[in-house]
């Protein structure tokens, strides 16, 4: 079974079996296409993408995440292991189907949310499908952006207090992150978190949006 997602999204920005209620009806922030990736429980946090003919120059980087997690979670510093099972299938508080349990991933008390989550942005050392594809030891390289993207590339980091800053709100954009785009016009992404032997999830992610700086 699997444990991340791609899902097609409505007019609400949301996929059909969420229940939107009246305070995400109608969000400044919503999914431009009709695809976002979900994440229920990882322990191997990749997650890569690429762009082409980007016009060259300087652009501000912002992401779009979701980040959903139920009306009973804890606060930075005092842990980050959800305290309670969700139970209403809703922008706030997501519901899977239930799981075989010959394949299912540990229980929920050990599913930690995704604090520390590793935004990156660059050049690929290897852009096209080989970046897309190409395999990353972490118990040699624990930090996978390293391996995938040139050196001097940014990144913006998910710490506990900007999750809780994002978490329950819906879709959200937030980052800030500046890169200069040369004449190739290749830019790459990785969400990734520096590996450990836990499980991850509750969020779901649809893309960034590159903001032009003028100079």
């Amino acid at each position: 079974m699997q444990y991340w997602y791609r899902e097609e999204v409505g007019e609400s920005g949301y996929p059909a079996s969420v229940r939107v209620d009246e305070r995400f009806r109608d969000p400044k922030v919503r999914p431009k296409g009709r695809t976002i990736l979900s994440c229920r429980r990882m322990c191997n946090i990749q997650l890569r993408g690429q762009a082409f003919d980007v016009p060259p120059g300087r652009f501000r980087v912002r992401w779009t995440m979701w980040f959903w997690a139920g009306q009973d979670y804890p606060y930075s510093g005092s842990g980050n292991r959800p305290r309670s099972i969700p139970r209403d299938n809703s922008v706030m508080e997501r519901v899977f189907p239930p799981a075989n349990s010959q394949t299912a991933p540990p229980p929920q008390g050990t599913l930690f949310f995704p604090w520390d989550l590793t935004l990156s942005v660059g050049k690929a050392q290897r852009p096209g499908g080989s970046f897309m594809h190409q395999d990353v030891d972490v118990d040699r390289h624990p930090v996978a952006a390293t391996e995938l993207l040139e050196p001097g590339y940014r990144e913006f980091r998910l710490e506990g207090g900007v999750w809780n800053a994002f978490k329950n709100s819906g879709w959200c954009e937030f980052g800030g992150t500046i890169i200069d785009v040369d004449l190739s016009g290749h830019v790459a992404f990785v969400i990734s978190r520096r590996f450990e032997r836990w499980w991850f999830g509750g969020f779901s992610f649809v893309g960034v949006r590159l903001d032009p700086i003028s100079c």
